[in-house]
């Protein structure tokens, strides 16, 4: 008989999640030391957790190990997407995340048909893991991080109109978008964090040529995208500026562009971003 008790999460155990949190990726590669507040208001709100779907390992009472996850549709698919796993350090090596991951699939499989996730590139063992449950790479995501002063950009102040934007206009920036975003920033996925979130546009003759969506608090960009036919001409620049002196002149992030992406990756290194980890995108049917 397991050691360990395997049940879904519940509300009442966002304290405990987030201390063990903490402890499981505390010695990963990009820091995840986000205090309690933030991290209630990122399962809350940006992941839009669900509970019943996410299942936590515990020992004398204590969350050793956690998949957290969210339920929306992506790229034409109801879909599962995991939002953290986790392990403490002295409970590894137990197979606690196939456990956790043989009681998600018994519930999951009624409501979704996959199940996708990120998983840094580097992160071998990870890798493997999710291998061994089930999972397979779908996609490649580099992400990118601002690593210089921005200065003020020269787009013509009278010519293109910087203004505020929403989640209602969201039909007229998908009109813009030239590549598919990861799962946390689909616009369905979006709206359960749109308080959090701010929206720029840039218009020329009362018509929206660009947009910008970012999290003002951590600097993270979340969209953007520039018309095909205006591009080259310093709107994303001036975009990228605006969001930078909006956060408090904050080092940028730009997570999950797909690797294909070559124009916008270009533009983010041109900009003064650096590709600092990778990720893969994987799946696994339900």
């Amino acid at each position: 008989m397991s050691q360990y008790e395997i049940r879904p999460l519940q509300h009442n155990d966002l304290r405990q999640m987030h201390r063990s949190f903490l402890e499981a990726f505390s010695e990963y590669p990009v820091p995840m030391q986000l205090n309690y507040s933030l991290f209630k208001k990122r399962m809350l709100g940006k992941l839009n957790i669900r509970f019943d779907l996410s299942f936590g390992a515990f020992s004398s009472q204590k969350l050793v190990g956690f998949i957290f996850h969210s339920l929306n549709e992506y790229k034409g698919t109801t879909s599962i997407y995991n939002g953290g796993t986790g392990v403490i350090p002295g409970h590894r090596g137990n197979r606690l995340t196939r456990q956790l991951y043989q009681a998600f699939q018994e519930k999951a499989a009624t409501q979704a048909k996959r199940c996708v996730l990120e998983v840094i590139t580097v992160n071998e063992v990870a890798i493997k893991v999710y291998e061994e449950i089930g999972f397979r790479k779908v996609g490649f995501y580099n992400c990118y991080k601002l690593n210089k002063i921005l200065e003020p950009s020269n787009l013509n102040q009278e010519e293109f109109l910087i203004a505020c934007g929403s989640l209602s206009r969201k039909d007229l920036y998908q009109q813009l978008d030239s590549v598919e975003t990861s799962f946390s920033d689909t616009f369905d996925q979006l709206a359960y964090n749109a308080a959090s979130e701010t929206f720029v546009e840039c218009r020329i003759g009362g018509r929206v040529v660009g947009y910008i969506i970012f999290q003002a608090q951590s600097g993270r960009i979340t969209r953007m995208a520039v018309d095909a036919s205006l591009r080259r001409k310093g709107i994303g620049t001036r975009l990228v500026y605006e969001a930078y002196i909006q956060s408090g002149k904050k080092n940028l992030t730009a997570i999950n562009i797909p690797e294909a992406a070559k124009d916008i990756a270009g533009f983010l290194l041109n900009v003064g971003f650096e590709n600092q980890v990778d990720q893969w995108e994987m799946e696994l049917t339900l």
